[in-house]
């Protein structure tokens, strides 16, 4: 997450605790792979058809000088590479990304230069490498998150809107508003288990959280989920083989990133810290395919986009 004002901030390698659990310690061995070929952070990645997609983002440095990009970029785990596709019709960053129905979806944003939550929303089609603008949405939306079940795209909008909880139906270009979760939260983070949808960390104006809640669309109701052991914001967070993981994220309220891994163990109701990261990081993103984690890119300064552009790999 990239704050509005050009304080330098010291990047702090140990996590802040959020409870005085005991926690396990379990090995988690991740595995360097190329990286993308324009670093960036504060990114959505989205897995789709056995591939990885990235949308605009962040870079800059320690100056405060930060470029807001609309690179868009795809990774093929099989090569172990990165290809350039056709570029967004803006630079955006803080975007809200999903995949549904062999297309990406993006949604909302911050515009290169503004610090303002945009309803602006497009669709690209990997047949044609082309993209759609979509209709207007309902409410601005930035630092928000997006994740499909079956047939409808759910949208937490983050920054720039209420409390909210949106779907879209990407047939009919079509929104609905349904209920509400408990907090306003924006550089949260998302994943589908069991055909919910849970949502962990971000932070609002009483800062940080390490609360995580899942929403069950066949009753339209939130309901509580055990909290992280740490707080974080613009942390990854992804579903693999029944189990919830976090990974990085950062304190913006105590200038401090992040580099622990924590498990949500469903038979204990638990989270459970893995082995930590090798460096901290925040404003990345996880996807699951074939029960391998990818993480995506980020940044290692806590309100900086002094991102990397790194891809690292975890297999549970």
């Amino acid at each position: 997450t990239v704050a509005q004002s050009t304080a330098v901030s010291t990047t702090v390698a140990a996590p802040e605790s959020s409870t005085t659990s005991t926690v396990a310690e379990e090995p988690a061995t991740w595995r360097r792979l190329a990286d993308m070929g324009v670093a960036r952070g504060e990114l959505q990645a989205v897995a789709l058809d056995g591939l990885i997609y990235t949308a605009g983002g962040l870079s800059g440095s320690l100056t405060g000088r930060v470029v807001a990009h609309d690179a868009f970029e795809v990774y093929d785990p099989s090569a172990d590479e990165w290809s350039p596709l056709a570029p967004m019709p803006a630079p955006r960053h803080h975007a809200i990304t999903a995949g549904h129905r062999a297309h990406v979806f993006v949604f909302g944003r911050y515009p290169a230069g503004r610090w303002e939550a945009t309803t602006t929303a497009w669709r690209y089609n990997p047949a044609s490498d082309r993209w759609t603008e979509l209709a207007d949405m309902p409410v601005p939306m930035a630092a928000g998150v997006a994740v499909a079940i079956e047939d409808t795209v759910y949208v937490v909008p983050g920054a720039g809107a209420s409390r909210t909880l949106w779907a879209y139906d990407a047939g009919e270009d079509w929104w609905q508003e349904l209920a509400p979760p408990s907090e306003v939260r924006d550089h949260l983070s998302a994943a589908v288990l069991d055909g919910r949808v849970y949502v962990s960390g971000g932070r609002s104006s009483r800062g940080e959280t390490a609360s995580v809640e899942a929403y069950d669309p066949a009753t339209d109701a939130w309901s509580a989920a055990p909290p992280m052991v740490d707080r974080r914001s613009g942390h990854a967070m992804v579903a693999v083989g029944g189990r919830l993981y976090a990974v990085g994220g950062e304190l913006l309220s105590t200038s401090t990133t992040l580099r622990s891994v924590e498990m949500l163990d469903p038979a204990s109701g638990q989270w459970v810290r893995l082995g930590d990261l090798d460096r901290s990081v925040h404003g990345t993103s996880a996807v699951e395919i074939g029960g391998t984690i990818y993480l995506v890119g980020g940044a290692a300064t806590a309100g900086r986009a002094d991102a990397t552009g790194r891809m690292l790999a975890l297999t549970p």
